[in-house]
């Protein structure tokens, strides 16, 4: 027979897989183009919310800009926040999700608190408003849900 055949085994043919860009591979580009691309820089374009309520036990946020999915760690009022189960890249690179539990958080101005997200390629910084926070140290200035009804209703 033909060994020679068996040996090479089935004609190589190439197979075309078409991706979809992501905000990563524009912004690559873009740094390409204008020249600038050994230079890289995290900056935060937008936290979404913009607030959250000091009483939630946990809020996710949306923080996208350049650079920003490569975050690793972030500082919400002083508290470092980090690992897989608090900062998670969003699906299409744009940026992060991080899940901010209760804890007083200290504010500025009575009313900010700031964010810090640590990157390979600095430091990017924003501020988040803080609803519901009594005045200087961030924590929950709401009463607990039904405070006021114990020992109402019952015998």
């Amino acid at each position: 027979g033909n060994s020679r055949a068996m040996v090479e085994g089935p004609d190589r043919r190439r197979v075309k897989v078409r991706l979809s860009p992501n905000a990563a591979d524009y912004a690559a580009l873009t740094n390409i183009l204008a020249g600038d691309s050994a230079v890289r820089v995290a900056s935060v374009a937008e936290i979404y919310p913009a607030s959250i309520s000091a009483c939630a036990t946990a809020t996710d946020v949306q923080i996208t800009g350049q650079n920003i999915w490569r975050t690793t760690d972030v500082v919400v009022g002083g508290k470092r926040l980090a690992g897989d189960s608090v900062v998670n890249m969003l699906p299409d690179m744009s940026g992060i999700v991080v899940t901010i539990g209760q804890a007083p958080y200290p504010s500025m101005d009575g009313k900010y608190v700031p964010v810090t997200l640590l990157t390979p390629y600095g430091r990017a910084g924003t501020r988040l408003e803080l609803l519901d926070a009594k005045e200087g140290n961030g924590s929950c200035a709401r009463p607990a849900a039904n405070a006021g009804e114990k020992g109402k209703g019952g015998k």
